[in-house]
């Protein structure tokens, strides 16, 4: 997903550039999920996916699962783990102001929280008696907002990669495109 430098890298850099993995990743997996899903593009392309019905049902879920997942990793607090709250305590040495970052993850936490409670409720700690929809509707999170957290999260990232002598990310913009290309490839004419 990343490429590498050669040059060595501090333990802090390592997890710094493991969370800019797990960020591509969950904006890839948007990108793809969004197309099957959003308004603007899934009334396009419904037929051909109805044509490959268990093919796309089971495409969508993996990665609406992986962005959940991957945003999840950075969000969460554990002390061993490459999420945000560690990378900006650990980063707090390196003379960079990241006041920036800390008050951009503030802002987003109601966001964070709706995605905790995807990940927990549906995926990881399924409890049985609480059907899907309405895990769902109590997380009650759009795809804008999911949006709006994997661009804070680039946003937070880069900073962090900055002060760290790193060079900056970006997602691969062609993700979506090729998505779209393939499905009106399969469009029936």
């Amino acid at each position: 997903l990343m490429t590498t430098h050669a040059k060595a890298q501090s333990p802090l850099q390592s997890r710094i550039k493991f969370a800019t993995t797990n960020l591509v990743l969950a904006g890839a997996s948007y990108d793809i999920w969004w197309t099957y899903k959003g308004a603007d593009t899934r009334p396009r392309f419904v037929e051909g996916m109805d044509e490959y019905s268990e093919f796309f049902r089971y495409d969508e879920e993996a990665h609406f699962r992986t962005m959940v997942v991957s945003l999840y990793t950075l969000f969460e607090t554990g002390p061993r783990t490459a999420n945000f709250s560690v990378l900006l305590r650990g980063s707090r040495d390196v003379g960079s102001p990241l006041a920036t970052s800390e008050t951009q993850l503030t802002a987003l936490k109601p966001v964070v929280v709706k995605v905790m409670a995807l990940r927990n409720f549906l995926f990881a700690h399924r409890n049985h008696t609480e059907p899907y929809n309405d895990v769902y509707k109590r997380a009650n999170i759009s795809g804008v907002e999911l949006r709006r957290l994997i661009d804070g999260g680039r946003a937070i990232l880069n900073q962090l990669r900055y002060a760290h002598g790193m060079d900056g990310f970006d997602f691969n913009p062609f993700v979506g495109d090729h998505t779209r290309e393939l499905l009106r490839f399969i469009q029936p004419t």
